[in-house]
């Protein structure tokens, strides 16, 4: 078994050299553009970011408030309607992440 000895110098030349690396990949994964948000989202998770009650939010549905979708049973929310019920004040902030 060969046993190397590391100097100080050499673990602080490792150190600027990785940092170097990472600062690269860093700078060569970043964009100036913001996520995209889906187009599209379940009852259940519109409910939970509007606060809402599944009775309610029907409501919203058959009011025409909220443009949906129903495929194989469950309704989609166009999330351009979710957010001006934001802008508005129409419902609570109850979960925030998506704003």
């Amino acid at each position: 078994m060969i046993i190397e000895v590391l100097t100080k110098e050499a673990l602080y030349q490792f150190k600027k050299e990785l940092l170097a690396e990472i600062a690269l990949l860093i700078a060569n994964n970043q964009t100036d553009e913001q996520p995209v948000a889906k187009q599209w989202y379940e009852a259940a998770e519109v409910r939970k970011m509007l606060g809402l009650s599944a009775g309610k939010l029907q409501q919203l549905r058959i009011k025409g408030m909220l443009r949906w979708s129903k495929i194989g049973g469950v309704h989609y929310y166009h999330w351009e309607d979710i957010q001006r019920m934001f802008r508005t004040g129409m419902c609570s902030l109850k979960q925030v992440g998506h704003e």
